[in-house]
């Protein structure tokens, strides 16, 4: 299967709704991003006291966001390759974060 194969196999698969990224064909690769907008969503962590019934709201950093992001979504991607048997002829970049996005080549 080649590059532009993949693409179409990708977007076929995944709708926006079920990833937190996107796909870019660039080149002889496909970029998979994720941008964070601060102004649409607001992550807390919710901490539960065990011996008591306090509750504490954590805020949770940006980088945090971000790689949350990547893991939910390269899990279903790697599994969507292993479903169309192309999971040994393909490569994933470690993950590039830059201030509010993230993103991996697939190459």
């Amino acid at each position: 299967m080649n590059i532009n194969e993949l693409f179409e196999k990708l977007e076929e698969r995944f709708s926006s709704d079920e990833l937190s990224g996107e796909f870019i064909k660039h080149n002889n690769h496909i970029v998979w991003k994720y941008v964070y907008d601060k102004n649409n969503d607001d992550y807390y962590r919710i901490d539960i006291e065990d011996d008591s019934d306090e509750i504490f709201f954590e805020s949770v950093s940006n980088e945090e966001i971000l790689l949350n992001a990547y893991y939910k979504d390269i899990d279903l991607i790697e599994n969507f390759f292993n479903e169309i048997n192309e999971s040994n002829n393909w490569s994933f970049s470690d993950p590039t974060i830059k201030k509010n996005s993230i993103s991996i080549k697939i190459f």
